[in-house]
């Protein structure tokens, strides 16, 4: 990772070993996390976080449950002695999120110790000094104005997906990932006073009982969710059919259409970078067309209009790979 307006990088190895350099890569020096930290027992780093919105504060989480940090860009290291759980061990990534009206400000996924385990979410507004537990049995958890164009929602809003049950041995999350059930579906809260108390509003999908929510992006000045229907097709087999929904307020939310023709598989979309004000996803493989090659390595490119209701195609034949990886130059 690299610490912006400066020639300090960090890199973890995959031997587990962390790195500096101060001369954009020339030379290379291991930081001795125990030496740094005075933590003998602080374990080798195994998760490496660079701050969004601070140039020289980076985080390293350790198999021994430290989270440490550095605010000098890797120079000096500190412990983060009040952090309040292990992080989740449901491989919810990233584990710790920023937001950048004020860099102290911090998201932490912990977790309670699996099998039988679920998700908890800690909100901090002194840099890990203090933490508040904001929820439970969430999938995901970010703070809104992660992307800075959200603006609808105070500075402080957090945006999570959470299972709606959150008590009972049945209702532990790692069990919720084997079964589906129609009375705990996993919804979308908005949390817009995180530090003083756990209230939420619901950004109102239909039917989330017979759906089934993929995953959500604060996206430019959206929210995106992607949802799963099953639906018969032309043969009256049962087809799941990704759809997609957009909030632009946290408080209401409409289908975005694509153009007749155009079926989004759940694995097979990727939002792009955008400064414009709209959308911009790429589609695997889409228009079906017949194609033999359908799928296999290209896809299609939809724009939306200035609220993301409708999607317009913008470029066909976009060169990408079955992990999703787009080629993208602004």
């Amino acid at each position: 990772m690299t610490f912006p307006n400066s020639t300090a990088y960090l890199l973890m190895t995959s031997e587990q070993e962390l790195y500096r350099t101060n001369d954009e890569g020339a030379k290379w020096a291991k930081i001795d996390l125990p030496k740094s930290t005075g933590k003998s027992d602080i374990g080798k780093p195994v998760y490496l976080a660079e701050h969004h919105y601070d140039n020289t504060r980076a985080f390293v989480y350790t198999e021994n449950d430290v989270l440490a940090f550095t605010k000098d860009s890797g120079v000096s290291w500190h412990v983060m002695k009040n952090l309040p759980t292990p992080a989740n061990g449901l491989r919810i990534r990233p584990i710790i999120d920023f937001n950048p009206t004020n860099p102290d400000w911090l998201l932490f996924v912990g977790g309670t110790a699996c099998p039988n385990c679920h998700s908890e979410i800690w909100v901090s507004r002194d840099n890990g000094d203090k933490w508040n537990r904001l929820t439970t049995h969430a999938t995901k958890c970010q703070f809104a104005h992660s992307a800075e164009a959200f603006d609808r929602l105070p500075p402080q809003s957090i945006v999570c997906s959470n299972y709606r049950l959150t008590s009972g041995k049945d209702n532990e999350q790692d069990r919720q990932d084997h079964k589906r059930s129609a009375g705990n579906y996993v919804e979308i809260r908005v949390f817009t006073n995180p530090f003083v108390d756990s209230s939420y509003q619901l950004v109102p999908l239909p039917t989330p009982e017979l759906s089934e929510l993929i995953s959500f992006h604060v996206y430019n000045r959206f929210i995106v969710a992607a949802v799963v229907e099953t639906r018969p097709d032309d043969t009256g087999r049962a087809e799941a059919v990704l759809k997609m929904y957009v909030s632009e307020d946290g408080t209401s939310a409409h289908e975005a259409r694509f153009p007749p023709g155009v079926n989004i598989k759940p694995e097979g979309f990727t939002l792009l970078p955008s400064h414009a004000g709209t959308i911009l996803i790429d589609v695997e493989g889409a228009p079906n067309t017949g194609d033999k090659e359908w799928g296999t390595g290209w896809g299609t490119l939809f724009a939306s209009n200035s609220n993301g209701t409708h999607f317009h195609l913008a470029l066909e034949h976009t060169n990408r790979n079955h992990h999703g990886m787009v080629d993208i130059e602004r």
